[in-house]
């Protein structure tokens, strides 16, 4: 019984050893290499710093601003961090707002932006500046406190209103800074009215905050823009000479309006010794208000644009005040428009000869007119247009012109006189001090212009 006991005791140690090694052989097989696991590990570390990113509110930077109307504002943005939707509020600058709709680069209309990419930025009551970060906020509520207090911070940390970010002076280059500080005065006007612009922009941003904190800056801020208004009116003498070219200039962007103020100092660089001067009076963005055209009418300028069409309200009010608007969508027609404009030798003229309406004689009838006395008439039918008692005429025969300079004396359809025959009809014709018609004769109604070649 005894040794029978132990060769059992035997078996059970054999057994749980053969368990243990099966267990470590199993753990082995299940285990994975050391450099598998970092690689997941990393991989792993890479998927969740992706999800982050795309899950947090959005992060960018302006591109653009374009400002086709008082209603169509647009502003192309990159985004850096995090995904930017529609519907979201932002803030930038000091100023906040709600993107109406979002656009690709191909014009599509898009829910979401993730890192990368630049899309175009629709219903944005206020614009930012190119270059400004914009990024999202929870709530519109949240984003005009945001908007409000940096705004504030700003007024604080300054002793000037004037130092608020964008109401400096700015310069292109060294070049245009020398410029201004040598008394240049167009580009005086230039910088001053960009401002002017600014600080009108800064007055209406406080107003919308109904805060009474903020009613001493704004009347500081209006006595500047009224001070700078009068140092610009004074640089401009409107009794300057009659050999001078005034003109406002528009655009819809500021990148637009660099290059229209670019090419027209191009155009005063390249003018001839006789050619007239060409004075910029003003220089802003966005849509021709009715303030610029009473400027434009004070100093008799023209009212220059690209890519800028005027309201029907204000073509009529430039129209009663005999202001000049051009608009122009191609640079080279801007330089073109702007020699001819500048240039003082007289453009020889043209004479265009416009046709009205054309037929052929169908047949020549006799009719009297008096005590022995018979006149010729033709019978015609018209091919073209219209014939009636205010054009003029001429006769054709084989290509050839028989007689012109004619006026009608007659104009009748079945008997009737009538003062217009169409297309399509036929009626019978007689002219003054001519009747010597033929059968398949042509004769052209036409009227006389006079225009610069």
């Amino acid at each position: 019984t005894h040794s029978s006991y132990m060769i059992l005791l035997g078996y059970i140690q054999q057994l749980c050893i053969i368990l243990v090694v099966s267990y470590f052989f199993f753990l082995m097989i299940r285990r994975p290499p050391r450099s598998t696991q970092s690689r997941s590990s990393a991989a792993s570390d890479v998927y969740k710093r992706q999800v982050e990113e795309y899950n947090t509110p959005g992060e960018g930077f302006v591109l653009e601003v374009k400002r086709q109307s008082d209603v169509e504002k647009t502003c192309s943005i990159v985004v850096q961090r995090g995904t930017i939707k529609a519907g979201d509020f932002v803030v930038f600058g000091f100023q906040s707002g709600k993107i109406r709709n979002m656009r690709d680069d191909r014009g599509q209309i898009i829910n979401e932006a993730t890192p990368g990419m630049a899309v175009e930025i629709l219903g944005l009551k206020e614009l930012p500046e190119s270059g400004d970060p914009i990024f999202v906020v929870s709530d519109e509520a949240k984003s005009k406190l945001i908007a409000k207090r940096r705004l504030e911070r700003a007024l604080m940390d300054s002793e000037d209103s004037s130092m608020i970010k964008g109401t400096k002076l700015k310069f292109q280059n060294r070049r245009e800074r020398r410029k201004f500080h040598s008394g240049n005065k167009d580009l005086i006007r230039i910088k001053y009215g960009e401002m002017i612009n600014i600080k009108k922009e800064k007055i209406q941003q406080l107003l919308s905050y109904n805060d009474d904190k903020n009613l001493e800056t704004v009347l500081k801020l209006e006595k500047e823009v009224d001070e700078y208004q009068q140092y610009i009116g004074e640089l401009i003498e409107p009794d300057e000479g009659g050999d001078l070219l005034n003109l406002v200039l528009k655009a819809q962007d500021k990148g637009t309006l660099e290059t229209l103020n670019s090419l027209v100092n191009k155009v005063m660089d390249s003018a001839g010794a006789t050619d007239r001067k060409i004075r910029i009076i003003s220089s802003t963005i966005g849509t021709i208000t009715e303030n610029e055209v009473r400027i434009a009418e004070r100093f008799n300028a023209t009212i220059f644009t690209m890519d800028i069409f005027p309201a029907s309200e204000i073509s009529k009010d430039a129209k009663d005040s005999n202001v000049e608007i051009r608009t122009h969508r191609i640079i080279y027609e801007i330089i073109e428009d702007l020699k001819k404009m500048i240039s003082t030798e007289e453009e020889p003229e043209q004479v265009v000869i416009n046709q009205k309406g054309q037929g052929h004689i169908l047949g020549v009838f006799s009719i009297k007119v008096g005590k022995g006395v018979s006149k010729k008439v033709a019978g015609m039918s018209i091919n073209k247009g219209a014939f009636n008692k205010k054009c003029t005429y001429r006769v054709l025969r084989q290509g050839k012109i028989i007689k012109e300079n004619l006026q009608l004396c007659n104009l009748k359809h079945h008997k009737n006189e009538v003062s217009e025959i169409k297309k399509g009809q036929e009626c019978g014709i007689g002219f003054f001090d001519y009747d010597e018609f033929e059968k398949g004769d042509v004769v052209e109604a036409y009227d006389i212009s006079v225009k610069k070649k």
